[in-house]
C-alpha cells in the first residue's frame, strides 16, 4: 500500500505539473531541457507568475560549471533544483523539464546558505568551511555538488583563495559533476576563462555560466533569470539594497564609495585615501 500511494502520488504530479519520464544512465553525465524547480514553481503559480526554465549540461568536458550574476537573479534556485530533479529521477519520480538524461548518483553534496552554530563554538564561516571540507573529502567521480558562494564569510582576497582551491580540489581529485555559484568573478581569470567561455589548460573542463539584470531607460530593472555562457562581473548589490528599501541618502552614499573604489580596481588602496574618501562621502550628506 505504501508503495502503491507513493507510485500513484508521483503520477498525479507529473499529471499536473507536467513533468517528463527521465532516462537514467551509467555515463557520468546530466543534461536536463529547461529544468524548473518544483516548489518554487508552484509558488509562483499560485501568485500568477510564471518560473523561467533553465538548461544544464554536464558531461566529461564540462563536469564543473561555474556561475555568476546579481544577488535575487536566480543562482541558488537553480542550483537547488539540479539536485532535486537528480533526486527525483532516481527515486522513481518523473522530473520538472522538458527532458531529461542523468547518470546515476552516488550521493548529492551540497553547500547553501548561511548559519551558524554557536552551541558548539562554530561560526557562521567555521560551518561553511565544514561543509565543504565534508564534499571535497567525500564526493565521488559519481556524485553530484551544488556549491554557492564558498569563501564569503571572511576578507575578498582569503574567500577568492579559498573558491580556486575548492574548485580545483572538485576538478582535480573529486572529478564529479559539479555547480559552483560565486560572486568572486575574478574566480573565472584564475581558471583562465577563454572566448569560448571554457577554462583553459588544467580547467578545461569548467564552462562558465551567469545571470543577468535588464535595466531600462526610465531606471527601472528586472532580473533576468535564464542562464547564458559568460561571466558576469558586477554582482549588482546596490539594486538589492534598494529593493529592500534602504534609505536613498544611505544609497546615494554607497553609489558613491562603489563607483570610487571601481576606479581603484586592480590599483592600491591606500588608507589615507580611503580616510579622505570618508570624509568626502560623509561631507555630502
Amino acid at each position: 500500500m505504501d508503495e502503491l500511494d507513493v507510485t500513484v502520488a508521483f503520477a498525479n504530479l507529473a499529471v499536473e505539473m507536467h513533468f517528463v519520464r527521465p532516462v537514467i544512465t551509467d555515463s557520468p553525465v546530466y543534461h536536463v531541457v529547461n529544468g524548473r524547480h518544483p516548489t518554487v514553481e508552484l509558488g509562483l503559480l499560485a501568485t500568477g507568475r510564471v518560473f523561467t526554465p533553465n538548461t544544464v549540461k554536464m558531461d566529461p568536458d564540462s563536469r564543473l560549471h561555474v556561475i555568476t550574476g546579481p544577488n535575487m537573479a536566480g543562482k541558488s534556485t537553480f542550483l537547488r533544483q539540479t539536485a532535486l530533479i537528480a533526486i527525483l529521477a532516481q527515486s522513481g519520480s518523473f522530473v520538472p523539464a522538458d527532458g531529461a538524461e542523468i547518470g546515476l548518483v552516488d550521493r548529492v553534496f551540497s553547500r547553501i546558505g548561511a548559519r551558524d552554530d554557536l552551541f558548539r563554538d562554530r561560526s557562521t564561516f567555521m560551518v561553511e568551511m565544514l561543509e565543504t571540507s565534508e564534499i571535497l573529502r567525500r564526493a565521488t567521480p559519481n556524485s553530484l555538488v551544488i556549491m554557492d558562494e564558498v569563501g564569503r564569510g571572511t576578507t575578498v582576497d582569503d574567500g577568492l583563495a579559498i573558491a580556486f582551491a575548492a574548485v580545483h580540489h572538485l576538478i582535480k581529485v573529486n572529478r564529479c559533476r559539479a555547480l559552483f555559484a560565486t560572486h568572486f568573478h575574478e574566480l573565472a581569470d584564475m581558471l583562465g576563462c577563454s572566448d569560448n567561455n571554457k577554462g583553459q589548460g588544467p580547467f578545461s573542463n569548467v564552462k562558465f555560466f551567469c545571470t543577468d539584470v535588464d535595466e531600462t531607460e526610465d531606471g527601472y530593472f528586472t532580473y533576468a533569470h535564464r542562464l547564458k555562457p559568460g561571466v558576469n562581473r558586477d554582482s549588482h548589490g546596490l539594486k538589492t539594497a534598494q529593493l529592500a528599501g534602504l534609505p536613498n541618502s544611505t544609497v546615494e552614499v554607497a553609489k558613491g564609495a562603489l563607483s570610487w573604489l571601481k576606479e581603484k580596481r586592480g590599483g592600491a588602496r591606500h588608507p589615507h585615501e580611503l580616510q579622505a574618501l570618508g570624509k568626502a562621502l560623509a561631507s555630502q550628506q
